[in-house]
C-alpha cells in the first residue's frame, strides 16, 4: 500500500481561487465599514444623552432628600458640553464637574430640529444646544425645575438627541427621527 501523498494532494490554491476570495472580503468591508461608523456615533450620542440624564435626575433626588436646590450649570467649550453640580446651602458649594462627549458631539446642529420635545416648551431648538434659563437647570426641594432641554447631536448632524426635564422635574431622553421626538 503506498502511503505517501500525491502532486495532486499538496497543491495550494490557484491566483483565481485567491483573487475571488480578496473580491468577497472587500465587498463584505465595504458594507460593513459605513454601518459601524454610524452605530458608533449614536452609541456616543445615546451614551452621552443618558448620562446627562443620570446627572439631572441625581442632582434632583439630591435636592430633594437634602431639602435645598441643586443646580446644573451647563456651558460648552468647542463641542464639549460641560456641567457643574451646585448645592445651595449655607454656603454655594460646587462638588462635581462632569465633561460629555467628545469631538464628534456638538452642540449645534446643522440642520436642528424644527420643535422641541414635547415638555411644554416653545418650537425650535436653541442655536446654543442648551434650552435653560440661564444655563442652569434648578432643582427644588419639592423635586421641581426650571423647564428646559440640552441638544446633543453627532458631528454629521445624522444623530440628534435631547435630554428634558419638565416642571415637575421629570427628566427624559428623546431622539429626533423622521421629523419628530420620539
Amino acid at each position: 500500500m503506498n502511503t505517501k501523498p500525491s502532486i495532486r494532494d499538496k497543491r495550494g490554491f490557484s491566483l483565481v481561487e485567491l483573487l475571488v476570495v480578496v473580491g468577497i472580503l472587500g465587498v463584505l468591508l465595504a458594507i460593513v465599514v459605513p454601518t459601524s461608523g454610524r452605530m458608533i456615533s449614536n452609541a456616543r450620542v445615546k451614551g452621552t444623552a443618558e448620562q446627562l440624564a443620570q446627572n439631572m435626575r441625581e442632582a434632583r433626588e439630591r435636592a430633594v432628600s437634602r431639602g435645598h436646590l441643586v443646580e446644573l450649570a451647563f456651558g460648552s467649550t468647542g463641542n464639549q458640553l460641560t456641567s457643574a453640580t451646585v448645592y445651595h446651602q449655607a454656603v454655594v458649594d460646587t462638588v462635581s464637574n462632569e465633561i460629555y462627549g467628545n469631538s464628534s458631539l456638538g452642540l449645534r446642529p446643522v440642520n436642528p430640529p424644527t420643535s422641541r420635545p414635547p415638555d411644554g416648551l416653545p418650537a425650535g431648538a436653541p442655536a446654543g444646544g442648551i434650552d435653560f434659563t440661564g444655563n442652569r437647570a434648578v432643582f427644588s426641594p419639592q423635586g421641581g425645575c426650571s423647564p428646559g432641554a440640552v441638544y446633543i447631536f453627532s458631528r454629521d448632524g445624522r444623530i440628534q438627541m435631547a435630554v428634558s426635564v419638565n416642571l415637575n422635574g421629570r427628566v427624559r431622553t428623546w431622539r429626533w427621527d423622521n421629523g419628530a421626538w420620539l
